[in-house]
């Protein structure tokens, strides 16, 4: 007569050593997984005359889903206006914008964020363009724009771009120099948007 009590033993005994071997590489093993948000606002704002000189401000929040400990080295960001023009910018600093920022004044310089396993980092970075574009203004009305946001991180180099939309509802260049010295964006469904690196 077969030992079914045998066999069924050996089944638990391998689903019960495949659990573990799971939850192992789960909770210990598996290698950094960064998932980035950005909230339906975000801010602009363009002080100078003449000037390439333009910050985003953004707030973004970076996830870590793996066990090891993952690092974003820098960001870059693409936007591209609605006639289809586009220009570069970079995690230059943290914190929101002021115009004393524009000049350097208390500019927390953006750093590499680590991330331990299963963590999360919430920041507002600021975004100045590249002293290298051509484009002078790439906000120059209201309208719709366009964003690319990628992360250099330590594991995995270069991640897929965030891709999101962002409307500019007015454009009043009276605003960067007075009050909060920025004009708001809004994400046109109001919905935070994410991708993983």
């Amino acid at each position: 007569m077969a030992d079914f009590g045998g066999v069924t033993a050996e089944i638990f005994s391998g689903i019960a050593v495949a659990v573990s071997g799971y939850n192992l590489w789960y909770t210990t093993l598996r290698k950094p997984v960064l998932r980035a948000f950005v909230p339906p606002v975000m801010r602009y704002a363009s002080p100078y005359q003449n000037s390439i000189f333009e910050v985003f401000e953004i707030p973004l929040t970076v996830v870590n889903e793996g066990a090891l400990t993952g690092s974003v080295l820098s960001l870059n960001l693409t936007v591209t206006n609605p006639r289809g023009i586009s220009k570069q910018f970079y995690s230059a600093g943290l914190g929101s914008w002021s115009i004393g920022k524009g000049r350097g004044e208390g500019l927390a310089p953006f750093t590499p964020i680590s991330l331990p396993g299963r963590t999360s980092h919430s920041a507002v970075i600021l975004f100045y363009a590249r002293e290298d574009s051509s484009v002078s203004q790439i906000t120059e009305d209201a309208g719709r724009y366009k964003f690319a946001m990628t992360m250099l991180t330590a594991h995995a180099g270069e991640s897929r771009p965030l891709e999101f939309e962002m409307k500019l509802p007015y454009m009043d260049h009276r605003a960067f120099t007075s009050g909060s010295g920025s004009l708001p964006l809004y994400q046109p469904d109001w919905q935070a948007v994410s991708a993983k690196a």
